[in-house]
This record gives structure tokens, sequence and C-alpha cells, in this order.
């Protein structure tokens, strides 16, 4: 495997942290996210492959392993809201289901582009979350999650560590 092998010969920028809730650059695993010319609920963005992640690039592979997508379909559903749909970043997006579905492998070479559909209720999300390389469909993830406020986040924390 090439250690030196990242997105697009490393002119790709990852998206800002705080979108993603990531404080380390390492971590973040997508491009900044575009609304699609055609479709206000379409987003389009970039795997961003970063093989110093020890977590993702253990083992000396020379295809992009299935947890990184989920972890970029994750970030990916957290941008868009945070910046396409107004919730703040005072909210968390609570995974209620994360549906994957996986095609074919990928290399660590080429390009994997991030094309979300999203269906936005009040207070739930439905992200249709596809991953392309080389025009080839790779994974398709569905993440269903609800935004809940700071406050029910830490009463549920407390809840499950009394357990």
């Amino acid at each position: 495997m090439n250690s030196q092998v990242s997105n697009i010969k490393n002119s790709l920028k990852c998206i800002e942290g705080k979108f993603v809730h990531k404080q380390n650059e390492i971590n973040i695993a997508i491009s900044n996210t575009f609304v699609d010319k055609k479709e206000s609920n379409v987003f389009n963005s970039v795997l961003i492959v970063n093989l110093k992640n020890k977590f993702f690039f253990e083992n000396n592979r020379d295809h992009l392993p299935a947890i990184l997508f989920i972890e970029a379909a994750r970030q990916q559903s957290m941008a868009i809201t945070h910046q396409y749909y107004n919730i703040g970043f005072d909210r968390s997006l609570l995974a209620n289901n994360i549906n994957c579905d996986f095609y074919n492998f990928a290399n660590i070479y080429d390009e994997v582009q991030i094309r979300t559909i999203v269906k936005q209720k009040k207070t739930k999300s439905n992200f249709d979350i596809s991953f392309y390389q080389n025009n080839k469909k790779i994974s398709m993830i569905n993440i269903v999650g609800t935004h809940v406020s700071p406050r029910l986040v830490s009463r549920m924390e407390a809840k499950c560590a009394t357990r």
C-alpha cells in the first residue's frame, strides 16, 4: 500500500470540524458539502481518505474499509443538518436506524464521491447516502435520526450509566 496516497493528490480540504463534531482533522472523513444545482434536497461531497488514520488503516490493504463509509455517512448527515437545515450546534443527531448495503470494493487511489438525498421533518431526518468510485456505486447507507437537545442527551446518558 502506498502510504502517500490521499484524495486528489492532497488537494481536497476537509470540512470544518465543528460541522461534524470533530476536533482532530485526522478524524474528518468528508470534504465540504454542496447543494446539488438541480435539487435542493440533494448534497454532494467527497470522501477524505487519510491513510495516517490508524483506526481506519491499521491493516495494510489497498481497499477502503466499510467502517470509513459508515463514519463518512454519519458526518455527512450532521454537516448537512447544521449547514443547510438550521439545526444548531447545541443539538445532537441521535441515530434511530442505520442501514448499510455494500456492492463493490473501493480502492484507496481513486476519488469517492458522496451523494446524499435528505427527507427533512421537524425533529427527524432521513438521509440516503450513496458512495461512488469511477461511476460505480460502492455503498448505500440510510440514516434516520432525531434532533435532540443537550439536556435530553444528558438525561439519557445518566439513565444508562445507572443501569
